[in-house]
């Protein structure tokens, strides 16, 4: 079919080629089992990476098993879920399992919530993922009001502790966010970066950061980020924060791929210092 022959009305805010293949993936089986007329149009939000389907049966089981046959990342009625990204070519059976038994969360319509619970989504997306894969983690509960007076503002609360049994402990910090281009990851500086760094300072503890993708995780650890990152400033809310280009991040699939952490090496850390200070 043709943009001209869907019956659907479907914008991606960039004009993404996936999130267009995946609308009309989704637009061409809605047409063939009969059910246009219950939606009224798609809308793929390049920047939350997520596609908004609009129609009155929230509840309608044939749309939901649809959606997430097609389409990575969407949200009816309030709800997100998430589905197969169809366009990577062949995925293992490991790399399918990753989007298998993704959380569903009621998301709000403000920007500042919906950052939040998309952050739950990654959290909850990443112990499922160490669940499956057999590995030993503690979660860390990220209420404000059991926040000791040693982690208001100066310190980072990663999500959680990974065990090695022949290494100890590391911190995690989950991230559920866009990547600009397909190709840069944005890490704040003093809300993120600073904060990571002095944690790892005081515990001794290195502190990897854990992006989702929708057929892998994208590992990073914080000082990592500070060597390659390029400090830019966000030009609207003079924010300042580290471009960091996916290239630099190590690619986790399976449980054994975490044994490239430490082969990720420092070859500097004079950077370290514009954050630690």
């Amino acid at each position: 079919m043709t943009p001209e022959t869907l019956n659907v009305q479907y914008e991606s805010r960039r004009g993404e080629p996936f999130e267009i293949a995946e609308m009309e993936a989704f637009i061409e089986e809605l047409t063939d089992c009969g059910l246009t007329a219950i939606v009224s149009s798609l809308f793929y939000d390049s920047n939350a990476n997520i596609c908004t389907i609009e129609t009155d049966q929230h509840d309608n089981a044939a749309l939901w098993r649809i959606a997430e046959k097609h389409i990575s990342q969407f949200e009816i009625g309030g709800v997100v879920g998430h589905g197969d990204h169809l366009f990577d070519s062949a995925p293992s059976v490991e790399e399918q399992e990753i989007d298998n038994e993704q959380p569903v969360i009621a998301i709000s319509d403000d920007p500042m919530t919906r950052t939040v619970e998309l952050g739950r989504i990654g959290e909850e997306a990443l112990a499922n993922w160490f669940s499956r894969h057999s590995l030993s983690y503690l979660s860390i509960c990220q209420n404000p009001e059991t926040f000791a007076r040693l982690f208001t503002g100066t310190l980072k609360r990663p999500d959680f502790f990974l065990l090695f049994d022949s290494l100890g402990l590391i911190a995690v910090d989950a991230k559920n966010v866009r990547i600009h281009m397909d190709k840069y990851f944005a890490l704040p500086l003093e809300g993120e970066l600073r904060r990571a760094v002095a944690f790892e300072r005081i515990f001794r503890m290195p502190l990897w950061y854990a992006f989702y993708s929708t057929d892998c995780w994208y590992w990073i650890s914080a000082l990592k980020a500070v060597e390659v990152g390029k400090q830019l400033q966000n030009k609207s809310t003079k924010e300042v924060f580290l471009s960091v280009c996916k290239d630099d991040f190590i690619r986790i699939v399976a449980g054994d791929d975490l044994s490239k952490l430490y082969a990720q090496r420092m070859p500097a850390y004079g950077n370290v210092a514009r954050v630690s200070a």
